[in-house]
């Protein structure tokens, strides 16, 4: 191997190696929150279910008022849980697919960040992976994220399109635009090792005004055929 060749060999490799962690520190998380919704999920529920027969059971007026409190912060807990879960691991992305995951997890963007949000996902033949659902789903979450700390965009489009054997995501804003240094963070690096980890590829486009719009295109591969 020449000289010439070995920096762009290890960009390689490093771009794979981190693509890599990627992938484990989604199944990791995944593990963690079986956990935490099988194991502590249910254990909170027991506690609320004790505490409340426990107040029942309590006669003295400050007894009763702690037991109270006490079933507060277990259900808060156990709410907070479901609310995490549902975020990093949506029933609806599972069950339904990638469209509907996207556009409630759209709908509760708009709301919490007050930016216009509009989705537009073409109706696919055929589900793909659950790698490359997961992996778009991810994308999404992380863009929209980067657009309400960085761009102060007023509105925002995500729009998913099959062209051939290609998946095509767009993310537009209408926002400033992006200072250069944010383009080297992990905040956006990971977005584009997400799409080269699947044998994509993903870049922002500076538009008219300042806004920007990011395209990430991935090969369309099919739970049918791996």
């Amino acid at each position: 191997m020449t000289s010439d060749n070995q920096p762009t060999t290890r960009s390689s490799e490093l771009s794979a190696l981190l693509a890599y962690a990627l992938f484990a520190h989604d199944e990791e998380q995944h593990a963690i929150l079986a956990v935490l919704q099988e194991d502590l999920g249910q254990t909170l529920t027991a506690l609320t279910l004790h505490l409340r027969l426990a107040q029942t059971l309590c006669e003295d007026a400050d007894c009763v008022t702690q037991i109270t409190e006490s079933r507060k912060l277990a259900s808060a807990a156990l709410k907070s849980i479901e609310g995490l879960v549902h975020d990093l691991q949506p029933p609806a992305l599972h069950q339904q697919g990638l469209g509907p995951a996207a556009e409630v997890f759209a709908r509760e963007y708009a709301r919490t960040t007050q930016i216009h949000t509009e989705i537009d996902f073409e109706i696919l033949p055929v589900r793909p992976t659950p790698q490359i659902e997961l992996s778009l789903f991810r994308i999404v979450q992380e863009a929209l994220q980067n657009v309400h700390q960085y761009s102060h965009a007023e509105s925002v489009q995500i729009v998913l399109r099959q062209i051939e054997d290609t998946l095509c995501l767009i993310i537009a804003d209408d926002g400033g635009g992006y200072a250069q240094e944010l383009l080297s963070s992990w905040d956006f690096l990971r977005i584009f090792y997400r799409a080269e980890a699947l044998g994509g590829t993903a870049h922002l486009e500076s538009l008219s005004g300042n806004s920007t719009r990011l395209v990430v295109r991935l090969p369309f591969r099919t739970r049918e055929i791996q």
